[in-house]
């Protein structure tokens, strides 16, 4: 177990910064509506401010960064980049979005960012409070199991305009974990489509944490048609190359079962669904929980000290206490 007390200040503040090209691919695609007034709701140093840059996304632009110094950063960067429309605001953004949420003024045709990981126990008592607040103003189930991230997501398209886009980077538990479960029923009912750019390899260096760019498109009406969820998988950055336009229309989206429930199920091809669907109809097929029970593996912060490769394992003699690990599903192929 790792506690509080011992984690970095980085990841007690969830400071992963998005890498630049990732940063210009979402603001790539935000900048195909000519947004008027973009949200970046955790903008940290202000990557995200170049990548604005680079994709000729103008109008205003409205930040928040709780650490002065790197607010000040972000406001060095766009001032430096000659972006003149950009408002940093060094205080707390749930705080300022429950107020916001009432003033129907203070809306956004795009967000954009890389909203911070921390876990809930890690937050300080009133930003645990404002995170709880925002799922219940847009009358979602709350869990203390909830990362910052999600109340940020929820938040943030709350304050989308009709027809708006958002688009961030969000780690991959989004697809499947519990307690974004209320995130994903809220997009599905609220949203015209949704797509999670999914790939093979880890973005973030220097720690587990999987990360999807989410990309989403708010109805424009509350009776428009949802096309649900679409999972648009990659390997290595040539994506990065393409059209992101062409990018969010190529999955074939399904809703219903995905949208409401976890998302792993729009990971399977079309024929797999059908087929799965049908061994299920005809109870040729058992559920898993009928037969086996699911549990935590090894849970660990401190991936540096309980992680080591074989080569550590056999200079100190540790086989009596190693054991063998992998990151994802997808690094032991072959179970059925």
């Amino acid at each position: 177990m790792n506690f509080k007390k011992f984690e970095s200040a980085e990841k007690l503040r969830g400071g992963y910064y998005t890498p630049a090209d990732l940063a210009t691919f979402l603001a790539r695609w935000v900048s195909k509506i000519s947004p008027n007034r973009t949200l970046e709701p955790s903008c940290g140093d202000g990557i995200f401010f170049e990548a604005i840059n680079n994709s000729k996304l103008s109008g205003e632009i409205v930040g928040f960064e709780l650490d002065e110094a790197e607010a000040q950063k972000s406001q060095e960067r766009a001032q430096t980049l000659g972006l003149s429309r950009v408002n940093i605001r060094a205080s707390d953004f749930l705080g300022w979005a429950l107020e916001a949420m009432d003033d129907k003024t203070e809306r956004f045709d795009a967000v954009i960012g890389n909203p911070p990981f921390i876990r809930y126990q890690y937050l300080p008592a009133l930003f645990q409070d404002r995170a709880q607040a925002i799922f219940d103003r847009v009358g979602c189930k709350f869990t203390k199991h909830t990362n910052a991230w999600v109340s940020f997501v929820l938040a943030s398209f709350e304050l989308l305009r009709p027809g708006g886009r958002l688009a961030m980077v969000v780690p991959s538990e989004i697809i499947h974990v519990m307690h974004a479960q209320s995130l994903r029923s809220y997009l599905g009912a609220n949203a015209r489509r949704l797509i999670v750019v999914d790939p093979e390899e880890l973005w973030f260096d220097g720690t587990l944490q999987g990360a999807v760019l989410l990309l989403v498109e708010k109805k424009k009406k509350a009776t428009d048609y949802a096309e649900g969820l679409g999972i648009y998988p990659v390997r290595g950055r040539d994506f990065l190359q393409f059209d992101p336009e062409d990018v969010f229309n190529t999955p074939q989206s399904i809703n219903g079962k995905t949208v409401e429930g976890k998302w792993t199920r729009a990971l399977l091809a079309p024929a797999t669904r059908e087929l799965l669907d049908e061994l299920i109809a005809t109870n040729l097929a058992r559920r898993f929980d009928e037969v086996a029970d699911v549990d935590v593996g090894i849970v660990t912060g401190a991936n540096k000290f309980f992680l080591v490769e074989d080569e550590t394992v056999q200079r100190f003699g540790l086989q009596k206490w190693a054991y063998p690990m992998f990151g994802r599903s997808e690094h032991c192929p072959g179970i059925i």
